[in-house]
C-alpha cells in the first residue's frame, strides 16, 4: 500500500510541475518518470504475488495506515489546487483535524475528516472552474452530443469543430450518464459528484459487512482524493467509469462474479480499456469455477454491452466502426509525430524516442497476453489475487498506449487497492462444494482470520 501511494504521489508531483520544466528537459524528465513508474509496477506485481509480504498485514493495521495515506494524498491535492499560502494553511488544518478525530473516534474518524474535506474540495472545484472547451473539451463535447441526440440527430455524425478538433467516439454509456442533468438544465458535473458519493457509500457498506474494516478504505480513498482524480471532477467525465470499476472490484471480493463482470461491462461501455480486466477475470473464472459460473458471467457482460451497442450497430454500422476504429485512429493521428517524446508517463515515450512507435500496438497485445497465465493461476489461488491481477494487467497494458494522461491509471490503481485487502487473498472462488463450505461467499474478515 505504501508503494501504491508512493507511485500516486510521484505522478502527482511529476505532472503538477509539468509547466516548470524547461522545454529541452520535457522528454528526459518524463522518460525518467516512466522508468520509476515501470519499476514500481514490477515491484508491486512481485509484492502482490509474493507470499512473503502481503498476507502479514492485518485489516486493522491497514485501516489505520490508510487513514494517514488518504490524508497525505489530499494534502498533495490541496497543494496543487490552492495558492501556496492557502495550501499550507489548508493542509495543516486537515492534518490537525484528522489527528484530533483519530484520537477521539479512531481511524474511522480520520477517514470521515478526509472524505468530508475531499468533497468540500470537489464541490469548490466545480463552483470555481467553468466548463471551458479551450482547457477541457470532454464535458462540453458530451453536452453537445446529448443535445444532438435529443434533437433526433446521430451524435457520431455531427460536427464538433465548434468545440474541439478531436473526434467524438465515446461509447453511449459514457455520454448518456450525463444526460439527466443536461436535460434538467443543471451542471453536468453533478454526475461526477454523485458518483464519488456512491463510491464512498459502497465502500462504507462493504466495510460494515466485514466487521468495520477490511482495508478497502485504504485501497480506495487515497486514490479518490489524489491529485490524479481531482481534475476529472471539474473538467472530466470518468467518475461514472470509476464507480463501475469500484463496484466491480468489491463485488468480486464477495464472490458475486456475475455482478462484478456486469459492472465491468458497464465500464467498458464507457471506456473500451475496461475490456482488459473483463478478460483477466473471465480467464480466472474458467480456471477456478464451474462452467456455469463463468458462462453466466460472460453472458452478463455480453448482455450489458449488447444493450448498448446493438442499437448503434442496427441504426448506423458506420457509427459503431467510428467508436472503436476510426475515432481512436483520428485522435492518435493528432498527437505529436514520431521522434517527439510525449510529456506523459508511458512506454510510448521510449518508443517515440527510439523510433519504434509503430510497435506500440504489438507490444500492448503481448503485454496483455503475458497476464493470461497469471490470471489462470490467480483463479486457482483466491479472489483478492484475481482482482489485483486484473488491476495490474490494466496498468501495464495501458502504459503502452500511444497517448494517455495520469488519470488513465486510476481505474487500475483502484482494482489493485481493492485486491490487496488483507484476508481476502486466499479466499478461493466458490466453484466447488468443498471450497464453498470452507470459505462462505460473504465471510466476515477479522484480525484473527487475517
Amino acid at each position: 500500500m505504501l508503494l501504491i501511494n508512493g507511485l500516486i504521489a510521484a505522478l502527482g508531483f511529476l505532472y503538477g510541475f509539468e509547466y516548470k520544466y524547461p522545454a529541452a528537459w520535457q522528454g528526459a524528465v518524463f522518460r525518467a518518470g516512466t522508468t520509476v513508474w515501470l519499476v514500481g509496477l514490477v515491484l508491486l506485481s512481485w509484492l502482490r504475488w509474493s507470499d512473503a509480504v502481503g498476507p502479514r498485514a492485518t485489516p486493522a493495521h491497514l485501516d489505520r495506515a490508510g487513514a494517514w495515506l488518504a490524508t497525505c494524498q489530499l494534502v498533495i491535492t490541496l497543494f496543487f489546487f490552492l495558492p501556496s499560502r492557502s495550501a499550507v494553511i489548508a493542509g495543516a488544518a486537515l492534518g490537525a483535524a484528522g489527528w484530533m478525530a483519530r484520537r477521539r473516534w479512531g481511524a474511522g474518524g480520520q477517514y470521515a475528516v478526509v472524505v468530508a474535506s475531499g468533497f468540500a474540495l470537489f464541490a469548490t472545484s466545480i463552483l470555481v472552474t467553468p466548463l471551458d472547451p479551450a482547457r477541457a473539451d470532454m464535458l462540453p463535447a458530451i453536452a453537445f452530443a446529448i443535445d444532438a441526440f435529443v434533437a433526433g440527430r446521430n451524435p457520431y455524425a455531427v460536427s464538433y469543430q465548434s468545440i474541439t478538433a478531436n473526434p467524438f467516439f465515446y461509447p453511449p454509456y459514457q455520454w448518456l450518464a450525463f444526460a439527466p442533468p443536461r436535460l434538467l438544465g443543471l451542471d453536468v458535473r453533478i454526475v461526477n459528484l454523485l458518483c464519488a458519493a456512491a463510491m464512498v457509500a459502497f465502500v462504507e457498506r462493504a466495510c460494515r459487512r466485514n466487521g468495520g474494516h477490511d482495508g478497502l478504505r485504504a485501497g480506495i480513498y487515497p486514490v479518490m482524493f489524489s491529485a490524479m482524480a481531482l481534475p476529472m471532477m471539474h473538467s472530466g467525465q470518468v467518475w461514472p467509469y470509476w464507480l463501475a470499476i469500484t463496484v466491480a472490484g468489491i463485488l468480486a471480493l464477495r464472490g458475486s462474479w456475475v455482478g462484478a463482470v456486469a459492472a465491468l461491462a458497464a465500464a467498458a461501455g464507457m471506456r473500451q480499456t475496461a475490456l482488459i480486466p473483463i478478460i483477466i477475470i473471465l480467464v480466472a473464472l474458467i480456471a477456478g469455477t464451474a462452467p456455469r459460473d463463468w458462462l453466466r458471467a460472460g453472458l452478463a457482460a455480453a448482455l450489458i454491452l449488447g444493450i448498448e451497442l446493438v442499437p448503434v450497430a442496427l441504426l448506423s454500422p458506420a457509427s459503431l466502426h467510428h467508436i472503436f476504429i476510426d475515432g481512436p485512429a483520428l485522435a492518435l493521428a493528432r498527437r505529436p509525430p514520431d521522434g517527439n517524446p510525449l510529456d506523459q508517463v508511458a512506454v510510448s515515450n521510449f518508443l517515440y524516442r527510439f523510433g519504434a512507435a509503430g510497435s506500440a500496438v504489438l507490444l500492448e497485445a503481448l503485454a496483455a497476453a503475458a497476464f493470461l497465465p497469471l490470471a489462470w493461476m490467480a483463479g486457482r489461488i483466491g479472489t483478492g489475487r484475481i482482482v489485483a491481477t486484473a488491476g495490474l494487467a490494466y496498468l501495464v497494458v495501458i502504459s503502452f498506449n500511444p497517448y494517455l494522461h495520469r488519470y488513465y491509471y486510476v481505474a487500475g490503481l483502484l482494482l489493485v487497492g481493492i485486491g490487496i485487502a488483507p484476508g481476502m487473498d486466499r479466499v478461493p472462488l466458490t466453484g466447488s462444494a468443498e471450497r464453498a463450505a470452507r470459505y462462505p461467499r460473504r465471510q466476515v474478515i477479522t484480525d484473527d482470520t487475517a
